[in-house]
This record gives structure tokens, C-alpha cells and sequence, in this order.
């Protein structure tokens, strides 16, 4: 939304003396000028008054103001299928978000997620660019900062950076399908895992990554 204004063309000042004017003949009518419609106000992130709250129908832009119209509960649903979200600042303690939806990108653009996970039921669901920072045992999500049970689940340019807590199960990426129903169609790409965990139960796994 761009802002028009006018020069000013003359400034005259206090002393300045304006010569007579004659005006010989009649003078021209003016025409009419036709009214200019008022620009409509649209609404903004009041914290972020350059990012347009206003969306495209595919895209959706994520702030914590709205985050929750879309994971209701945690639960991105299916009404939300071929959807690209990008995410515009920083989001703490979010817990597990679950989604349901297919075709959905989730695009970080280098934001930090604190103790947040995903759990990934939809098809061909992309995540992207930013970076996990857990400390919390994910419980619903199998210990994993990223539990995938879908096909075709692509995660790209990611950081995870997870500290299990202690004699916890605990996974950084976990892709996991059941014998008559492999999952199928998994990338992982140019991701860093940075993962510690501290396990003293001989029937408790702690891994980086896991896939069966």
C-alpha cells in the first residue's frame, strides 16, 4: 500500500508582494473533476505492520495472532490441504502439532521453533527452513522432535537441536510405518541434528534418526 502526496509548488512568504492580475475576456470554465474513491485501511500484524495479514487463498503467513485459526488444538486439519504457511517470527512452547492436512509446506524462513514438534499424518507434507530447539519429552509423538507416519514427507534445510530428557525415548526424526503399510517416499535434505540423550534403561532408545 503506497502513499500519494503533493509538492508544494510556491510558498509565498510574509512580505512577498503579488502583483495586480487583469483578466481580459471571460474566463474558461473548469470542468468537473470526478470524484477519487477512498483508499481502503487493511489490517496488519500490529506488531509487524509490513507483513499483510490479507493472505492468498494457497498461503497463509503465521504469527502467534493467528497460528491457532489454523492448528486448532495442535491439529492443522484436512480443510487445510494444499497450503503453503510460512512462518514470520519466532514461536515458544507450542507442544505438538499434529497434521492431518496433505500438499502442506511449512516454510520457516530461518525462525527458531522452541519446544515445539510435529507429528505427520498427511501426505506429501513439506517442512522447511528453520530450526528446533527441544528439551521437552514428546510423549504423543513417540519422544520424536519429528514423527512422520505419512508417505512422501519432505523436510529440507532444517536444524534440530534436541536434548532428551533424561530416561526418556527420544528421537530426532522418526519415520515409522506398520509392516503391511510402509511409509514410502521420505526425504531428508541438507538437515543438521544436533541430539543428546541421556538414557540409563537398557529398553529405552535414544537416536538421532529412525526408520523401520
Amino acid at each position: 500500500m503506497g502513499c500519494v502526496s503533493a509538492n508544494d509548488l510556491s510558498t509565498l512568504g510574509e512580505n512577498t508582494t503579488v502583483p495586480n492580475i487583469i483578466i481580459v475576456g471571460d474566463a474558461p470554465e473548469v470542468p468537473d473533476v470526478p470524484d477519487i474513491p477512498d483508499i481502503p485501511d487493511f489490517p496488519v500484524d500490529p506488531d509487524n505492520p509490513d507483513i499483510d495479514d490479507q493472505n492468498d487463498s494457497d498461503t497463509v503467513n503465521l504469527t502467534i495472532f493467528n497460528i491457532d485459526e489454523y492448528f486448532v488444538d495442535g491439529t492443522l486439519g484436512v480443510e487445510h490441504s494444499n497450503t503453503k504457511f510460512v512462518l514470520t517470527q519466532n514461536f515458544d512452547n507450542l507442544g505438538l502439532l499434529k497434521i492431518e492436512a496433505n500438499n502442506v509446506t511449512i516454510l520457516g524462513n530461518n525462525f527458531t521453533l522452541q519446544n515445539v514438534a510435529f507429528l505427520i499424518n498427511g501426505k506429501d507434507v513439506t517442512l522447511a527452513n528453520f530450526t528446533l530447539v527441544n528439551d521437552f519429552d514428546f510423549k504423543d509423538a513417540d519422544g520424536a522432535a519429528i514423527l512422520t507416519l505419512a508417505n512422501n514427507t519432505h523436510i529440507r534445510d532444517c536444524v534440530i537441536n534436541y536434548t532428551v530428557p533424561r530416561d526418556s525415548e527420544g528421537y530426532g526424526i522418526s519415520a515409522v510405518g506398520r509392516r503391511i503399510a510402509p511409509i514410502s517416499g521420505l526425504e531428508v535434505i541438507n538437515c543438521i541434528i544436533n541430539f543428546e540423550g541421556h538414557n540409563y534403561k537398557a529398553n529405552t532408545y535414544n537416536y538421532a534418526f529412525k526408520s523401520k
